[in-house]
């Protein structure tokens, strides 16, 4: 049994995002020796070294990257349940479970929806919950989530299923910061034709994967280095960490990743809301109704 705190975790998590443990423990409130000794203490626990320590500050180690792949998500869902349960009220009979592509878009516009459905049926509990392409699918296929803020190839084919389309979603080529081409007022994507592309892998949403390289050879070229992920998360860390570029939907609002609008190619992409056909909660439907008008 690991003897891990989630003090650690969140520790852990800060520094990865932030590269310097000075900064982490700014933004944690604490004092750097602290941070240090609660990486130590991790790394002890877990039996391998998490960061590569440099003079311009750590990056993850092949092992620290997996580990914060398949444990951030976890952690943040975690946090998320906690919030829930602090808002259960015990003389609320009514719920609605909102699930929620793990996206700054997809938060955004779910948070947006869920407020004004809340002033709306304040005697209503709505428990949100995060989660990435494949695993949202089947919770909304398995009933486990009533309704889902996702975007529209995602659920294109899924039988029994409803979508609302809620807005555009606009492409844009993502960037380190320190990349050369960040200084550019604008970039084409046949400029990224020696990148290597991170890419969400297939298994996590097969169309995305296929769409995002049939634009590539569409520009004339086939990404010379693709680098599959796990998750948006680590995505967004690998951008950070200069490891590669990517096209994608809106992910981020970071000052370490530069985004440049693109036009879509082929089929239009929508932020919608899913559900399926005629089992919805008369809570649930009135969810519904509200993203309607």
């Amino acid at each position: 049994m690991y003897n891990i705190t989630f003090q650690q975790l969140e520790f852990f998590f800060t520094v990865a995002e932030t590269k310097y443990f000075y900064k982490a423990a700014e933004a944690l409130f604490v004092s750097q020796p602290d941070i240090s000794k609660w990486i130590s203490r991790l790394e002890n626990e877990v039996g391998v070294k998490l960061f590569k320590r440099t003079y311009y500050g750590v990056t993850l180690t092949p092992q620290g990257s997996y580990l914060y792949s398949k444990c951030y998500p976890l952690y943040n869902r975690f946090c998320r349940v906690i919030e829930n349960t602090k808002n259960i009220n015990d003389n609320v009979n009514e719920y609605i479970r909102v699930g929620c592509l793990n996206s700054y878009g997809g938060i955004n516009t779910m948070n947006n929806y869920v407020r004004r459905f809340q002033d709306m049926h304040p005697e209503v509990v709505v428990y949100e919950e995060l989660y990435e392409y494949n695993e949202l699918n089947q919770l909304l296929l398995s009933g486990k989530v009533d309704v889902t803020f996702t975007t529209s190839f995602a659920v294109n084919g899924l039988s029994n299923i409803t979508c609302k389309n809620i807005a555009r979603t606009d492409l844009f080529i993502a960037l380190p910061i320190t990349h050369p081409l960040a200084s550019e007022e604008n970039v084409q994507l046949g400029q990224l034709i020696d990148e290597t592309f991170c890419i969400l892998a297939p298994e996590i949403v097969q169309s995305g994967t296929d769409r995002l390289l049939d634009m590539c050879i569409k520009h004339g070229f086939y990404p010379k280095n693709v680098r599959y992920v796990p998750n948006i998360s680590t995505l967004v860390l690998l951008l950070k960490q200069g490891v590669g570029v990517t096209v994608c939907g809106k992910i981020a609002e970071d000052p370490e990743i530069k985004m440049y609008p693109i036009e879509e190619l082929n089929e239009t992409t929508y932020e919608v809301l899913a559900w399926r056909t005629n089992e919805l909660s008369r809570a649930a439907q009135e969810f519904v109704d509200m993203v309607r008008d």
